[in-house]
């Protein structure tokens, strides 16, 4: 029904047709879908050449997923994305469908602040430093406390890490902990065991904290 008020309307020039009101309130939610996707297609050129800044992209990308998600769910009538590029003859719009179709921009944080990757560098450094001396059974206080309190502070100094993040805790507790004790005493085998599951719980959540962030492809960059 759709194509046929379409074909009509190209042919308005060549042969003047008026489209009703019922006709026209139809076809308004398809003409919206096909600007969105041949925007975001020409966005995704933008932005493959560098044309456009990479937030300037995530964030007009993220605006016109959001309203082709709108147009979606309140027409009764949408034949899916695939069948409705193809019918309009624009399935050549491979980026703009693939957006589309995951949900989500292709922005991965290409930008993020050079600052931000080295304190990730270093918070991810000294993670796996105390990890490494958690393994090689160093058990005095005076070997391991400076670790814990590198790792702690490190940590704590990250301005995205969120409010609630267990593993900043556990490392200022352990830090306390660690810190009340003799210089010469030992730790007990259980609290090692501990401290280090503890550790590494910080270290993967902190990973999948980056993730979320769109900051692992700079911290990859940052090391090679």
């Amino acid at each position: 029904f759709f194509l046929n008020i379409l074909r009509r309307k190209q042919k308005k020039m060549a042969n003047p047709t008026k489209l009703s009101s019922k006709e026209r309130e139809t076809m308004e939610p398809f003409e919206n879908i096909y600007s969105i996707i041949r925007t975001i297609e020409s966005l995704e050129w933008c932005y493959t050449r560098g044309i456009i800044p990479p937030k300037d992209y995530d964030r007009e990308c993220k605006k016109l997923i959001h309203q082709y998600n709108l147009c979606v769910e309140n027409m009764q009538n949408f034949p899916g994305l695939e069948r409705f590029m193809k019918d309009f003859e624009i399935d050549s719009c491979k980026s703009a469908f693939k957006r589309l179709k995951e949900g989500r921009t292709g922005y991965q944080g290409e930008d993020v602040d050079k600052n931000i990757a080295g304190m990730v560098s270093d918070i991810v450094s000294k993670l796996l430093s105390l990890l490494d001396l958690l393994s090689m059974d160093y058990k005095s206080v005076d070997e391991i406390v400076p670790y814990v309190k590198d790792s702690y502070y490190s940590l704590k100094k990250y301005p995205k890490l969120p409010n609630d993040f267990k593993g900043l805790t556990n490392l200022e507790k352990w830090n306390k902990t660690l810190s009340e004790k003799k210089a010469s005493e030992s730790i007990q085998e259980e609290d090692i065991r501990q401290l280090k599951f503890e550790v590494q719980e910080c270290y993967d959540a902190f990973n999948q904290l980056l993730q979320s962030q769109a900051i692992c492809l700079i911290l990859l960059n940052h090391f090679m």
